[in-house]
């Protein structure tokens, strides 16, 4: 019997550090190992391990797209306070 994988702290109580997303990723990446090997012994059956992993990898796009429309307007604003600055308005 194959020991069970137990998630690092930062996996539990979320920091969102640089350690936590390889934590995350180490997480998958263990997944993926296990079932390369032909590991089926799994705790759930292969169709819930694929709706979690489409939930997660939705949750991921949708989590990128927030970041990307975020860092964007808080680029757009600092350009047009320093536009502003450049032409003496502020």
């Amino acid at each position: 019997m194959q020991p069970q994988f137990r998630p690092p702290v930062q996996l539990v109580q979320p920091v969102f550090s640089e350690a936590w997303f390889e934590a995350l990723f180490l997480a998958t990446d263990h997944l993926h190992d296990a079932i390369c090997m032909g590991n089926r012994a799994m705790p759930l059956d292969p169709e819930q391990m694929i709706g979690w992993l489409e939930d997660i990898i939705y949750t991921a796009e949708q989590t990128i797209q927030e970041i990307r429309t975020h860092n964007n307007e808080s680029r757009k604003q600092a350009e047009s306070v320093t536009d502003a600055e450049l032409f003496g308005l502020r």
